[in-house]
């Protein structure tokens, strides 16, 4: 699996119009699987989840994190939530993952696709 070389972060792209929003995450969900691309603001941030970069951080015990798959993903796979994923699929008219609760260290792969990371600040 190739590793992450290059970072993008984007300020002020989770602004106060939801068509932009969707549409920096359509943008973002685009480009090659090996960049690390984040959103953040003062309330939220959003990490893309790709196979080769896969998601880990430590957001406090209790809060919420939200996986939305854009457009989709495969062999989605979690550990540190309160409902872990093994192997699954999600997208449209499959696994959704929205409010899932932090129970420790955090990380989410996927196989094939991508997905985004979502939390409160």
């Amino acid at each position: 699996m190739p590793e992450a070389t290059e970072e993008v972060w984007v300020l002020g792209g989770l602004g106060k119009r939801l068509d932009h929003v969707i549409t920096n995450l359509l943008i973002a969900a685009g480009l090659p699987d090996s960049l690390r691309i984040g959103f953040e603001d003062d309330a939220q941030w959003i990490r893309r989840v790709t196979r080769a970069c896969p998601f880990e951080a430590e957001p406090p015990a209790g809060s919420l994190l939200s996986l939305w798959p854009v457009p989709g993903a495969e062999g989605v796979r979690s550990t540190g939530l309160r409902w872990n994923l093994e192997g699954v699929a999600m997208g449209p008219g499959a696994e959704l993952g929205q409010s899932n609760r932090v129970e420790g260290p955090v990380r989410v792969t996927v196989e094939r696709g991508c997905l985004f990371a979502w939390t409160p600040v």
